[in-house]
């Protein structure tokens, strides 16, 4: 598998819906963004009302997310996108976006709990090895996570009949099986996201379609080599 072909190819996605995707890019910024910020400043001050806020305002991510990994689908089949899209494929997968939403914000917050205490000065294992480890170990499976979910929205719209689980399974199955391309949209994946930080417009406007882009790729990519193998 070549990882080049992959950045050329979602290059050419982007360059060909490149409007489309930098307003997709927008949305789910404004979509997710606030509320992430309303409730990890509320659950690090522990003030539960801004907690309830941010989880309220953080409705429409789940909904933002999933149509962006549909319409990164659309885009490499060559089907006609439209800003309406976006609102319309949100909406059409609103019930298992919820249902993922709902898994990612109570694992999220488990992981980024735990983190939080092994890192706190308060913790009775602060500074010792045993607390570096399991700091350590949480901030692994945080990024392993966010890794299988990246898979698992792009596998999603390939399904013949659509079921969340069988999507989290196949990723699961892809991401052992292929950890070489797994490992390219982790490093790209996490340059992106590092870069969005750095440069806050260049993540308001690109990034995260980018990420999308590049993640469906390396899912046709395995798939053609699984095929070519195969036949």
């Amino acid at each position: 598998m070549n990882p080049w072909l992959i950045l050329r190819k979602s290059f050419d996605d982007f360059r060909e819906d490149t409007f489309f995707f930098v307003l997709f890019n927008m949305f789910w910024v404004t979509a997710s963004i606030p509320g992430f910020l309303l409730l990890g400043y509320g659950a690090l001050i522990r003030f539960l009302p801004l907690v309830i806020i941010g989880t309220i305002v953080l409705i429409p991510w789940p909904l933002a997310t999933f149509s962006l990994f549909h319409l990164a689908y659309r885009a490499a089949q060559k089907q006609p996108l439209s800003l309406n899209s976006f609102f319309t494929t949100a909406w059409q997968l609103k019930q298992p976006a919820f249902i993922w939403g709902a898994i990612n914000l109570l694992v999220l917050a488990i992981l980024l709990s735990n983190i939080r205490f092994y890192t706190g000065l308060t913790s009775p294992l602060a500074h010792t090895l045993i607390g570096t480890l399991l700091r350590s170990l949480f901030t692994v499976l945080l990024s392993l996570w966010m890794l299988w979910q990246l898979f698992t929205l792009a596998i999603y719209p390939r399904l013949k009949q659509p079921s969340f689980l069988l999507a989290i399974r196949n990723a699961g199955v892809l991401i052992l099986k292929f950890p070489i391309p797994t490992l390219f949209v982790a490093i790209v994946s996490g340059l992106l996201l590092i870069s969005g930080t750095l440069i806050p417009l260049l993540g308001f406007l690109v990034n995260i379609s980018f990420i999308t882009l590049i993640v469906n790729r390396t899912v046709i990519e395995i798939r053609d080599e699984e095929n070519s193998l195969t036949s």
